[in-house]
């Protein structure tokens, strides 16, 4: 009987030991959840104050001493009066976290910017937006169709945690988004610009108030004719809108060729880059072509009997060289005068060239070495 007792303790004790162990250590992983990561924060100060880190329950809990942001009742009285006769939006706020007057479950923002989108992917792409907003504590509207979970997450708590005053509205479609656009005066930023931090201030739309319920969105107290004007062409700002168009709209036409700058406005400065790029690649091309020529017909003596093929493949190389080069200036202007207007890139004409000058050439080659 002992011995069967005695193994009956031993296991409950192992049984008490590990259950003991594996609470200790789940409460270990609770506590360096809440702790400052030990690898260096990329960006972060040296005399920065070390950032804190909640999770769960914590997270969205308003910190204590934290301002009240809920309404009186005689500006909730106001509020009803001024939103009766306003338009109402179809979408409304993505998470109880952003409601700022709990008695009537609204989110209000006084004087925010307006920030119009398709998508809101990853955390990334607001960060840089996220961080502005913070800094000149002026309020950030978020509308998009489409924003995910983690992004949601974010926001929410760090509003919350009254780090930045935003809100995110999804489910606009196309229609609302232009809609609020209009009323605003902001830009749509597109997916890539988004993905790339590209969202300059001129993008983001300005109102009075912004109201939100569960269900519903109204934009209060804009002047749209007081916002300045936006080019139709991806939704950039003009380098050249308003003031400075007045002051340097001379130094615009004196650039050359006049028959580009001439056309439409600003493009997005990348675009234009992107197009000068496109441009040396031709002439990179173009001189790789003049050198294969001059290097057959340079070794077109070494055989006599194909010195004619030799010559003739040389010749195809530096004409098409020499139209590679021709073209290729007729096709930045061609892409920048598309660019600056909307209108969709054209075609390229060399193309269909090259691909047969590579066959013909091919061909000869053939010929050439074939014993």
């Amino acid at each position: 009987m002992l011995v069967p007792a005695l193994i009956l303790v031993v296991g409950i004790a192992v049984i008490v030991y590990g259950g003991l162990r594996d609470r200790a250590r789940a409460a270990a992983r609770a506590r360096a959840l809440e702790q400052p990561p030990t690898t260096p924060i990329p960006g972060l100060r040296a005399d920065a104050p070390a950032p804190s880190y909640l999770h769960g329950e914590a997270a969205r809990t308003r910190p204590s001493g934290a301002p009240p942001t809920d309404l009186s009742e005689t500006e909730r009285t106001d509020l009803r009066g001024a939103l009766d006769p306003a338009q109402a939006l179809a979408a409304g706020w993505a998470r109880q976290g952003f409601v700022t007057d709990t008695n009537s479950a609204l989110a209000v923002l006084d004087d925010p910017s307006v920030l119009v989108t398709p998508t809101v992917a990853s955390v990334r792409e607001l960060l840089g937006t996220l961080q502005r907003a913070s800094t000149t504590r002026r309020p950030l509207v978020i509308i998009a169709n489409e924003v995910s979970s983690a992004v949601l997450d974010m926001v929410e708590v760090n509003v919350i945690q009254q780090r930045f005053s935003a809100l995110v509205i999804v489910g606009a479609d196309h229609d609302q988004r232009a809609a609020v656009a209009a009323r605003t005066g902001a830009s749509e930023v597109d997916r890539i610009d988004l993905q790339a931090g590209y969202v300059p201030e001129a993008t983001l739309g300005r109102c009075g108030r912004w109201v939100s319920s569960d269900r519903h969105s109204w934009v209060l107290g804009t002047d749209p004719a007081q916002r300045t004007s936006r080019p139709a062409c991806g939704g950039h700002p003009s380098q050249y809108d308003g003031a400075v168009d007045q002051d340097k709209g001379d130094d615009r036409d004196r650039r050359w060729p006049r028959s580009v700058y001439r056309v439409g406005q600003e493009p997005d400065v990348r675009f234009s880059f992107a197009n000068e790029r496109t441009f040396l690649a031709w002439i990179r091309t173009g001189l790789a072509f003049l050198t294969a020529g001059v290097a057959i017909y340079a070794l077109s003596g070494i055989q006599p009997s194909l010195e004619a093929e030799a010559r003739i493949a040389a010749v195809i190389l530096v004409l098409c060289g020499v139209g590679c080069g021709m073209s290729s200036l007729w096709r930045w202007a061609s892409a920048e005068r598309a660019l600056r207007a909307g209108r969709p890139l054209p075609s390229s004409v060399m193309t269909p060239v090259l691909v047969v000058v590579l066959v013909v050439v091919a061909a000869i080659a053939m010929i050439i070495v074939w014993p």
